[in-house]
């Protein structure tokens, strides 16, 4: 996966993700649910914070002291710092860091860390893991969703080359591996549908997510997708997609 193009595509969506990312939204919802209020989170670093929908909801529910915010993207990290602004008195401290979290680390440990719909996007999950790990105190806790194999599995049935999401087994592997319990897993099977192929290609631009379909678009090839794709996966309402997000929250051993 090329990094500087994820950078690129999810900068171009900096304006449009906050309408057009609605699952990413009911996402971040879920993920919170997952996360007792009165869990000890002082010091708390959000890995992936697009335009905020997880800050904002982790600044309502927790009494933090330290807030780390993190985005690939510095024009999606300024999306989210201001819309943070009314929020941003109720706490001492929050740094907002732009970069790659696979190799940032941080002046301090943290009790907390969370990321929504993210670590899809790192090639060696296992080996950026290892390097996350290193911003978490011993017991602390890992709250995190992401995407399964068969998420999207229409795309890659009609021959475009997409990301590789791993299975169930192979990210509960990883996190034993990594040092970590694991205290909730829970695993979702959607369907997402879209009025028509163009309105889903659409909806992965506007969210910059259409780095994970990895191709080169000319009229001809589009208008063939547009075809085959209404063709296989028509659905009542419009065309199918298959979305299949995990959530995860995981303590890592003393």
């Amino acid at each position: 996966m090329n990094k500087n193009l994820i950078k690129t595509r999810f900068s171009k969506a900096a304006l449009s993700y906050e309408n057009a990312a609605f699952k990413q939204k009911l996402m971040a919802e879920d993920l919170i649910g997952l996360i007792d209020p009165k869990l000890c989170a002082n010091k708390v670093y959000e890995i992936g914070c697009g335009t905020g929908f997880l800050s904002e909801l982790l600044l309502k529910k927790l009494d933090i002291k330290t807030l780390y915010i993190n985005d690939i993207s510095s024009l999606m990290l300024n999306y989210c710092e201001d819309k943070l602004l009314h929020l941003k008195e109720n706490i001492p401290e929050i740094f907002f860091i732009e970069g790659d979290a696979t190799c940032l680390s941080l002046k301090q440990s943290c009790d907390l860390i969370v990321s929504n719909a993210v670590f899809q996007w790192f090639v060696d999950f296992k080996k950026a893991l290892l390097h996350i790990k290193t911003n978490l105190k011993q017991g602390g806790t890992l709250c995190f969703s992401t995407f399964l194999s068969g998420t999207c599995v229409e795309l890659e049935s009609l021959g475009l080359p997409c990301i590789k999401y791993l299975t169930e087994q192979e990210l509960l592997s990883i996190l034993e591996e990594c040092g970590f319990e694991i205290d909730i897993f829970e695993l979702q099977k959607q369907s997402l549908i879209f009025e028509n192929p163009y309105k889903l290609l659409k909806f992965f631009k506007e969210t910059g997510t259409n780095s994970l379909i990895s191709h080169q678009w000319t009229p001809g090839i589009l208008k063939r997708f547009m075809r085959e794709y209404e063709a296989k996966f028509k659905v009542p309402n419009g065309v199918n997609l298959s979305w299949i997000p995990c959530y995860v929250k995981a303590r890592l051993r003393n």
